[in-house]
């Protein structure tokens, strides 16, 4: 009796566990995370950001992070805080048939787009007259091209796995689908090779090993030239010509990027200049590559840091499921923990990144004035006359 008491309470714990997970904290989060995407979405799309080229990598995996919140929105979220009917519906209409394959298509694009933004960004921001191929936008689209079609090639096994057969129910007014396991899903050389090595490596710990050495690399330029500028400016009495190199000869004019992110520094007043004197454009462009660098440091720690958890997981499912399942009775709290992970991940990839930037913040108040300015003119149209005037 005692045994069966500890074993319903130790069941009702996890299942209060996933409803704290899935229900109170994943709720505001995927849906200000969703919002939060859709507003940066909206800002990369004005004339003054689209120019850039690194705006094609930023909206291609602002819209997968989207798209991993909304399909996590649809898998975790609402089958906790919908009623016990919606549920029943959505189970028996099938939807996660199709939802599973687009929901892993999603996270496999957002996964690889930080991994080539990243390797992109170390290139021009270390080696600035290196590889200049890389820095088209004809290049760039066909990149993330290529990441989208790498995407579904990989994860359309997944489609095959389980199958939707319609049933009718006796005495029902309408037919039950049941999804079924397929054979290719039931095989266990193909669970072994593409479930647990090919997922675990292919989207965890591959990935994730690449932005950790880049961001160790990044991380060390980004103290090494910050330090070097405060020591050379320390020593000047007068304005001269700083050259500090973060990796080869700077030259503004055959910037792509940074000179655009140089723009954000052209007007801004350095206290750590002797005499007040406007930086040179040495130093201004190294101010920026700093910046750059600063950026991108905090987007590749953020991706490693929500996504260890999940690799973790598919490395301990992949290669100790037995050992797991006998230790830690209680792992689906875990696994929950590591899916909220991957949420929370998409909510803020794109948006701290963009944030970040001096100039991304300016575009963004403009077009939020813009917008309050339309609201603000149609409410002074639609007001009546005897109403007293509107003035904003």
């Amino acid at each position: 009796m005692s045994a069966h008491n500890n074993s319903t309470f130790s069941d009702w714990e996890i299942n209060y566990a996933h409803w704290l997970i899935f229900g109170p904290l994943s709720c505001p989060i995927a849906i200000l995370g969703f919002i939060g995407n859709y507003l940066t979405l909206q800002t990369l799309h004005q004339p003054q950001l689209s120019c850039i080229n690194s705006s094609v990598f930023l909206k291609f995996l602002t819209t997968a992070d989207a798209a991993t919140i909304f399909f996590y929105f649809i898998s975790f979220i609402i089958p906790v805080l919908a009623s016990e009917g919606v549920v029943n519906w959505m189970d028996n209409s099938g939807y996660y048939h199709a939802i599973y394959p687009l929901a892993l298509t999603a996270q496999t694009c957002a996964v690889y787009t930080v991994v080539l933004f990243s390797i992109v960004r170390y290139v021009n921001i270390c080696h600035p007259f290196s590889l200049h191929a890389l820095r088209t936008r004809r290049i760039t689209r066909m990149m993330v091209s290529c990441i989208f079609v790498f995407a579904v090639i990989c994860n359309l096994p997944r489609v095959f796995e389980h199958i939707p057969i319609s049933q009718r129910v006796f005495n029902a007014s309408c037919n039950c689908t049941e999804v079924r396991i397929t054979r290719l899903g039931e095989q266990q050389l193909y669970i072994s090779i593409y479930t647990s090595y090919g997922y675990t490596f292919g989207i965890f710990v591959i990935p994730v090993s690449i932005v950790a050495v880049l961001n160790a690399r990044l991380g060390y330029l980004l103290h090494h030239v910050r330090r070097e500028f405060t020591e050379k400016s320390d020593k000047i009495p007068k304005r001269i010509s700083l050259k500090i190199h973060l990796g080869g000869n700077h030259n503004p004019a055959q910037e792509s990027d940074t000179h655009t992110e140089r723009l954000e520094e052209c007007y801004r007043h350095r206290n750590c200049i002797p005499h007040s004197e406007k930086p040179s454009n040495a130093t201004q462009l190294t101010y920026a590559r700093a910046r750059v660098t600063g950026r991108l440091f905090c987007l590749v720690s953020v991706f490693i840091a929500f996504q260890s958890l999940p690799m973790v997981d598919n490395l301990m499912q992949a290669f100790m499921s037995d050992l797991v399942k006998a230790i830690f009775p209680n792992y689906s709290v875990f696994y929950a923990i590591c899916q909220f992970s991957v949420m929370l991940n998409s909510s803020l990839n794109t948006v701290l990144y963009c944030f970040l930037g001096q100039r991304f913040r300016r575009t963004f108040a403009k077009m939020v004035y813009r917008w309050l300015d339309g609201c603000y003119s149609f409410l002074a149209l639609v007001s009546c006359p005897a109403c007293p005037s509107i003035r904003w």
